[in-house]
């Protein structure tokens, strides 16, 4: 069941390109969720759906990562939004969440379908789980990573986490620091990854627009993943 509630914007920030992060302070009680869970914005007459960014362990603040489209209902709002303003939710909602398995975990996003994994990684890794989390996340060019100072401090601060950029469009990787780059698509860099594994040993956390989930659904399956360990969440609003 929906609960609603409001928050006040107190911080916006543009993360790359077109896609920004929205931080709002909720009103009233610490709005409990589950890391990987969604919220629905009220805009005008109309909802739309957004998957909280932020850990679940930090129920005063709730982040967003939109990408702006313009003209979209939400895009447009969200633009004018300022600090102190307050917006309208319901939620949380959502079974795209994380598994309390101990199996390692892959997690295979693309765009702001990173939204949701950078909760559930953060909250993990935070609460101290001791299974492996590896992150694929697919983005075209260089121009468009973000994030990634926040997954590299992850990274050095939890030794069960790794994470790598798949930069479908990027023509050469100099100049990039880290190990943390590859050009190609996610696929590929799971077909690395999996020379020293099973991929019937790992869950599967995917996450991107509905064709983008379709094809790394599959995609996982076509190489050994069980069904019944890949994880996915299709929006409906």
């Amino acid at each position: 069941m929906f609960h609603d509630f409001s928050a006040q914007l107190v911080e916006k920030t543009n993360l790359a390109g077109q896609v920004w992060k929205f931080r709002f302070k909720i009103d009233g009680e610490p709005l409990v969720f589950t890391a990987g869970q969604y919220v629905l914005l009220c805009v005008q007459d109309k909802v739309r759906q957004y998957s909280i960014s932020s850990s679940s362990l930090q129920g005063e603040t709730l982040d967003l990562i939109v990408e702006y489209f313009p003209g979209g209902l939400a895009s447009e709002y969200l633009k004018i939004l300022q600090n102190g303003d307050s917006a309208q939710f319901k939620g949380p909602a959502g079974v795209f969440i994380l598994r309390n398995t101990p199996l390692n975990k892959l997690f295979l996003a693309t765009g702001t379908g990173i939204a949701p994994e950078k909760s559930m990684i953060e909250t993990y890794l935070t609460i101290g789980g001791a299974a492996r989390l590896y992150l694929f996340f697919g983005l075209k060019t260089r121009g468009d990573v973000y994030l990634a100072e926040e997954f590299q401090s992850l990274a050095n601060r939890h030794k069960n986490f790794s994470y790598t950029y798949c930069l479908s469009r990027e023509k050469s990787l100099e100049g990039l620091e880290g190990e943390g780059f590859m050009q190609g698509h996610v696929q590929d860099a799971v077909n690395n990854f999996m020379q020293y594994g099973n991929p019937a040993d790992f869950e599967y956390y995917v996450c991107g627009n509905k064709d983008v989930v379709e094809v790394l659904k599959t995609y996982a399956s076509s190489i050994g993943g069980l069904p019944e360990k890949i994880f996915f969440e299709k929006f409906t609003v």
